[in-house]
């Protein structure tokens, strides 16, 4: 397996989260050598790294997550 070798258990969760929220800032945001990445080339540049850089079930949540707000403005939005 490439990438961190010690099991992702060793890992404090807190960090796991971290890691992942602070990737997906970067790619979403205007840097001077780039262009912001979409919500969903972002998404799926995590799940690249799924396993080697970030934990697959932080990465799963992450995603989930994003899927229910926006679930959730998209009803509300419909209901005004």
């Amino acid at each position: 397996m490439k990438g961190w070798t010690a099991p992702m258990g060793e890992i404090p969760l807190g960090s796991r989260l971290i890691a992942v929220a602070d990737s997906y800032d970067a790619l979403t945001t205007d840097r001077p050598y780039r262009t912001a990445r979409t919500h969903d080339e972002a998404v799926a540049e995590l799940q690249r790294c799924e396993g080697t850089q970030f934990d697959p079930e932080v990465v799963l949540a992450f995603s989930e997550a994003f899927q229910h707000l926006s679930d959730y403005f998209t009803s509300s939005a419909a209901r005004a």
